[in-house]
């Protein structure tokens, strides 16, 4: 899958396509995050999210929205920070809704209902 990944990001960097470079490079830090470095993953991924959402928002890219709140309220999650993760699950959920995404609209519902005071 990381070839996958890294395949991508370099046909959209050849094509200059800055849309499929944001998708792209979303997927490979996580993937790559997640499984050489854990621990640095979490700042990492922030990073690029503070960079990519403006770009998504200019967009109006809800499917990558829908994947952009769901990796940052995973952060917030994580880091027991409960009231942020809630926030990003209803984003999450009205851009999965937007998106047409059913599936990611109800995991969105649910986990943002756990994340509830």
């Amino acid at each position: 899958m990381a070839e996958t990944f890294d395949e991508a990001l370099e046909l959209a960097e050849t094509t200059g396509d800055e849309r499929a470079i944001a998708h792209a490079s979303l997927g490979a830090t996580l993937r790559a995050m997640a499984r050489w470095r854990p621990r640095a993953a979490p700042d990492a991924i922030a990073a690029l999210l503070d960079q990519v959402l403006p770009q998504l928002e200019a967009w109006a890219d809800d499917r990558g929205l829908a994947i952009a709140y769901a990796c940052r309220s995973q952060i917030h999650w994580n880091a027991c920070r409960f009231e942020e993760a809630r926030r990003d699950y209803c984003s999450r959920r009205s851009h999965a809704h937007a998106a047409g995404d059913g599936t990611f609209e109800r995991i969105a519902l649910t986990t943002g209902a756990i994340a509830e005071p």
